[in-house]
């Protein structure tokens, strides 16, 4: 905390309740504002495409077998490698050497 910081915590410690209230209230409203013009700053700029598949960003790339990519990032990355025929696979048929079909027809981590 920088010494500016304090001074202004041990000026907001003397004023009433009401008026801490009335403070906050305001820097809420400021904050806000900020965030607001911000956001409509914001460049619209390409994410990178591995961040993508990984789950780091929102992205339309639809689970595999309800695994998230951030469990298996390389069940994704070998995915997208296959291109549009991998959209109708399973987890077993992209990475048959990590998964296998259960018995209830969901995947299987082998190992």
């Amino acid at each position: 905390m920088t010494a500016t910081v304090a001074q202004v915590l041990t000026l907001v410690r003397q004023l009433s309740p009401r008026e801490q209230l009335e403070l906050i209230q305001t820097l809420a409203a400021l904050a806000q504002e900020t965030l607001d013009s911000q956001s409509n700053n914001v460049l619209d700029v390409e994410s990178d495409p591995m961040l993508e598949i990984i789950g780091a960003y929102a992205h339309d790339i639809p689970l595999i077998d309800d695994i998230a990519p951030s469990a298996d990032p390389d069940l994704y990355i070998t995915a997208e490698a296959l291109g549009s025929k991998a959209a109708e696979l399973h987890a077993w048929e992209i990475a048959p050497a990590r998964y296998m079909r259960g018995h209830d027809g969901r995947p299987l981590r082998k190992g």
